[in-house]
């Protein structure tokens, strides 16, 4: 202690290093950019070298900053808590020290710069930018909101203009035009959809899309507000999705009756996941209502739906997340203690580990048999080890480490909804390819070609070359192994290029209801399914259209 305060005889509390240094100072300083056009409310920061984002609460006080990750749920406080997080990636680590000490040291050095390096620092921020984040209320001259008219976009997209005309979305979609100021006369057509709140019939956002152009309208609420579609009389389910554009596409291509569509404009908050249930409960449901995920087939789409998981499960199966090594996620799930306020019965969870470990033994056990295949290096093995997921009952916890890969997370999405009993609930229904609208895109590219698909899939096909397609055809045929190989190379065919154009101002697909399936053809199409979630040949890589 006698040498700590001779080194620093003006000791500082954690409080004075809050006052004299704040979040986007630090971070600016050490990489971080602001991210001017995604923060109409709060500044959002991100940094390339660690792939790291942060949201910035209070940017103007920095004495009460505060900052959360749209990505990890308990990477959120203040000035300490951003240092702590970061030790040993961004900042460095003394691993003879205490946590304390090591944020002690950073922010201690920060302020032995000279004066003109932290004013430097400071003036890495647009200083106007930061200021007039909140000074943009939502809605003003900026947009014009007109009924949709221009749908050229919908074209591009593939999506038929008949779609835009069906009940579920007559209303929800407008278009704006927006003036620039820096070019007067020049006027901006575009497709918004609006955010609303569950209770509020008042617009607090626009997405905002064209061909090559993706916003949104200063002063949107994403946090909390959301896109959908009109409520039906009967409410059956509710499909939720990252783009609106992929809710229109899932329509066109499910046909699914009694059902309301929710996007989240593609990062979903846990102020968003309360507005769906929100809504949810103004619906006209029964015992048979489910909640269906159909965010992207990509790693951050099986991140949205574990989110979504997590938060319903909470009242049974309450988890709390852990500080984790990187590209992990670290759950703990309901204490065993039971005088914990509100844990689950030391029953109740011990049968909940049980079947968790008992559904993710599949995904593990292919993982062990492709360790144990000849000739394979260290770092392959190594590599296969961590895609692993790893459980274990410690003390009054029982905690699951899931590798941050599609795969991993994917397998352990589809778990934890049977271990729950959130089967009847859930529904966890991806697409074939990225999003639903490029499936729309491959389907209608089949159906005006099926014969393009019947010449390497010969044997595959349910259906005779001469009738039509379903959905359930693609699929099945899809999911076998190297057939999307096969397939890519197809898409990339002059042919079938020349043949787009046609297709698009056709607008309608040819594509039938899956509805007709017969049950042999549905128990083909789910042991295929189970196997291309373990298949390192399913769709995730997005195809050239």
């Amino acid at each position: 202690m006698e040498g700590f305060k001779n080194k620093y005889p003006h000791a500082k509390s954690f409080e004075d290093f809050r006052n004299e240094i704040s979040i986007i100072e630090l971070a600016t300083a050490n990489g971080y950019h602001h991210e001017a056009k995604k923060g109409s409310r709060t500044p959002v920061f991100y940094n390339p070298q660690t792939k790291d984002r942060i949201i910035i609460i209070n940017p103007h006080h920095p004495g009460n900053q505060g900052y959360w990750n749209p990505e990890d749920d308990t990477d959120k406080g203040s000035l300490i808590n951003f240092v702590k997080r970061r030790l040993g990636t961004l900042f460095p680590q003394d691993n003879t020290r205490s946590e304390n000490a090591n944020v002690n040291a950073v922010l201690y050095g920060y302020l032995k710069l000279p004066e003109p390096a932290k004013q430097q620092n400071r003036q890495l921020v647009n200083p106007e930018r930061l200021q007039n984040i909140e000074a943009h209320k939502f809605l003003n001259d900026y947009y014009k909101i007109k009924p949709l008219h221009d749908k050229d976009f919908f074209r591009v997209r593939n999506i038929s203009l008949d779609t835009l005309e069906k009940p579920e979305f007559t209303g929800r979609i407008f278009n704006v035009q927006y003036q620039d100021p820096q070019k007067p006369g020049l006027l901006y057509t575009n497709v918004a959809f609006p955010y609303h709140l569950a209770n509020d019939t008042r617009i607090v956002g626009l997405e905002i899309r064209n061909t090559s152009y993706k916003a949104h309208a200063e002063g949107s609420d994403r946090s909390n507000g959301i896109w959908y579609s009109n409520m039906p009389e009967k409410l059956d389910r509710i499909v939720l999705v990252e783009s609106a554009l992929d809710a229109l596409s899932y329509r066109e291509l499910r046909l699914p009756d009694n059902t309301l569509f929710v996007s989240y404009g593609g990062n979903l908050s846990l102020n968003q996941i309360q507005t769906i249930k929100e809504l949810k409960l103004k619906g006209n449901t029964n015992t048979n209502f489910q909640y269906v995920l159909a965010n992207d087939n990509d790693k951050k789409g099986a991140y949205y739906d574990l989110m979504f998981l997590r938060d319903l499960a909470a009242e049974e199966f309450p988890s709390q997340r852990l500080a984790n090594p990187k590209n992990s996620i670290k759950l703990a799930f309901a204490s065993l203690n039971a005088l914990t306020p509100g844990a689950a019965a030391p029953g109740k969870v011990m049968a909940f580990a049980d079947k968790l470990m008992h559904e993710l033994s599949p995904y593990n056990k292919h993982i062990d048999e492709e360790m144990k295949k000849r000739g394979l290096s260290n770092l392959v093995l190594n590599e296969l080890d961590r895609d692993k997921i790893k459980y274990k009952i410690e003390g009054n916890q029982f905690l699951v480490e899931i590798p941050t890969t599609y795969f991993a997370m994917h397998q352990f999405n589809k778990a934890f909804v049977q271990a729950t009993g959130l089967g009847h609930t859930i529904k966890i229904d991806k697409a074939i390819l990225n999003d639903y609208n490029e499936d729309l895109t491959l389907v209608k590219l089949i159906n005006k070609n099926p014969e393009l698909l019947a010449e390497i899939n010969k044997m595959d096909l349910h259906n005779k070359p001469e009738e039509k397609l379903v959905y359930s055809d693609l699929k099945w045929v899809i999911l076998q192994p190297g057939r999307y190989e096969q397939f890519q190379k197809l898409l990339d065919l002059g042919k079938v290029k020349k043949e787009i154009p046609q297709i698009l101002l056709k607008g309608k697909g040819g594509i039938e209801s899956s509805k007709s399936e017969n049950i042999e053809t549905l128990k083909a199409e789910n042991q295929q399914e189970k196997q291309g979630d373990l298949n390192q040949n399913s769709p995730q890589v997005k195809p050239k259209f």
